[in-house]
């Protein structure tokens, strides 16, 4: 903290006066400020830490993301580029696996190590049609759900008339 940057001003009653030591323009949002907030944003798709790193507060950042459409659109855009930057970091870890430790550590003994759950949630969000729980239905099911059944005679007629299709078709396979 430089001398610019503090003022020293007496606080207090007239009875008890103390020094206090105030930080100046940490709410003021320079130039220099809004692309080191927007560069850090960028790099880790976190606020929080671009705040920290701009030297700004929170009603600062929100103020101005309202005020200016423009930084509004820089703001997106980092935190896209951040997300996509996280995005190739779960990639690489779902593709090339992460190293652990065997036995102890002082052998220096590694194993990769793929986690299961994290490469089935990237299948799951890349292709929803194969990998949802949804898409099952539609690739199994061929025509629609019948309607529910409300009484026992109807289950009961609806089963026959199934058991009648299955034996027609089995007998009509050589």
């Amino acid at each position: 903290m430089t001398d610019r940057d503090t003022r020293v001003t007496v606080g207090g009653s007239p009875r008890a006066r103390h020094l206090q030591v105030r930080r100046l323009g940490r709410g003021r949002f320079t130039a220099a400020k809004q692309a080191t907030f927007m560069a850090v944003l960028a790099e880790t798709a976190n606020v929080t830490m671009a705040m920290e790193a701009a030297d700004v507060t929170r009603a600062a950042v929100y103020r101005l993301r309202k005020e200016s459409e423009a930084f509004a659109t820089g703001w997106k855009e980092a935190l896209a580029a951040g997300i996509e930057q996280l995005e190739m970091m779960v990639l690489e870890r779902a593709l090339n696996g992460t190293e652990k430790p065997v036995g102890r550590a002082e052998d220096g003994r590694t194993t990769r190590v793929f986690d299961e759950r994290l490469i089935l949630q990237l299948l799951k969000a890349h292709k929803p049609e194969v990998y949802g729980a949804a898409p099952w239905r539609a690739r199994h099911q061929t025509e629609p759900m019948p309607p529910p059944v409300t009484n026992v005679e109807e289950a009961r007629a609806r089963l026959l008339a199934l058991l009648d299709e299955m034996e027609g078709g089995a007998s009509k396979e050589p």
